[in-house]
């Protein structure tokens, strides 16, 4: 879990980095703002899931909804992968994998890196934990616990759905000072 837990980990900078290297400026905070949402939701979805899946399935129903569940993402990112352009036919060349690695050797790329490892093990790390004791020590049901939990993402979605006004009106207040 640990292990899984580190690459999984590398996956929300990564896009970003992908965002701010493929999305027009003017286009960049609203489309990072639908990614945020795209995370929000996603989480608060698994947590409240998760919640209902420990009450209602054995531990292996659980596992067989988990592994379908990636099994159609990575049959979706295969495919995308495979007949978008802009991917280039899902090759990567030689040098593009070198330099990717390379990246490592950068100070500021530890530094990020690092931090989004302490984020998740203190941050996220923590999410693993609190519906069990919500469940044991205060008596809420595996299902509750999971909606409770979800609720930390109230904060993201209200920036992920107001991130385009926001920086619209900085920009034209900006504009005007």
């Amino acid at each position: 879990r640990f292990v899984a837990g580190m690459f999984v980990g590398g996956v929300i900078p990564l896009c970003l980095a992908w965002i701010g290297d493929t999305v027009p400026y003017d286009r960049r905070q609203a489309t990072l703002g639908r990614f945020m949402l795209g995370q929000v939701t996603g989480t608060v979805a698994a947590l409240a899931a998760g919640g209902w899946m420990a009450e209602h399935l054995s531990w292996r129903g659980q596992f067989v909804m988990i592994g379908a569940a990636f099994a159609v993402a990575s049959v979706s990112l295969l495919v995308d992968l495979r007949t978008n352009p802009i991917h280039g036919g899902g090759t990567v060349p030689p040098s593009k994998r070198r330099q990717s690695l390379s990246l490592v050797t950068i100070p500021w790329v530890r530094v990020v890196l690092a931090s989004v490892f302490v984020e998740a093990a203190f941050g996220f790390g923590a999410m693993a934990f609190i519906p069990l004791h919500l469940h044991v020590v205060h008596g809420y049901s595996l299902s509750a616990s999971g909606l409770v939990v979800a609720l930390f993402a109230l904060g993201t979605l209200a920036y992920a759905v107001s991130a385009p006004r926001l920086v619209k009106a900085l920009r034209s207040e900006e504009h005007t000072s």
